[in-house]
């Protein structure tokens, strides 16, 4: 997989990661969330697509929480990285993240992909360690392409338009 110009955010927030680095252990270890005062949810569509790279479930496509934040600690080899994902922005893609990172899905994992000229963006979220691996499934597109790629934000890496799955990047 790799990045277009159709990436799709994640989150508004996240340390700037120092170098390429490995995910011992699952992010969920370190999860903490605010919660989502109006009690809102939605519906996702997660479309099974082949071969997962670790066998997981599906998200629950119900119920999915539309108000709040989710953080996660990855621990990385130059040390931590905190993501805040914001339901509000991506509701399904954070319950995406949530869901793979509960069942272990990025456990001991290889960010496999570094670019270090023009943007700066480090790939993760594969656990073949090769770019191509996913979760089996893909979902919708949740921006409108007005986003800006800044120092600090988490987005999704696809293959073109409504093929977001497990992979993610740093910039």
């Amino acid at each position: 997989m790799r990045p277009n110009p159709r990436w799709f955010a994640v989150a508004a927030t996240a340390c700037l990661v120092t170098g390429c680095g490995r995910i011992p252990t699952s992010p969920s270890a370190v999860q903490s969330s605010s919660p989502a005062p109006s009690g809102a949810t939605t519906t996702c569509e997660f479309v099974e697509t082949g071969t997962a790279a670790r066998p997981v479930r599906l998200p629950s496509p119900t119920g999915v929480e539309t108000s709040g934040t989710v953080t996660y600690l990855l621990e990385m080899t130059n040390g931590p990285v905190r993501l805040t994902l914001d339901r509000v922005k991506a509701p399904c893609t954070v319950h995406s993240f949530e869901s793979l990172a509960d069942q272990g899905f990025f456990t001991r994992t290889r960010c496999p992909r570094l670019v270090d000229k023009t943007i700066f963006i480090l790939q993760c979220g594969d656990p073949t360690g090769t770019g191509t691996g996913g979760p089996g499934y893909t979902f919708a597109d949740e921006t409108d392409g007005t986003e800006s790629y800044v120092s600090g934000v988490v987005a999704m890496a696809s293959s073109g338009p409504n093929t977001n799955g497990s992979q993610f990047f740093l910039v």
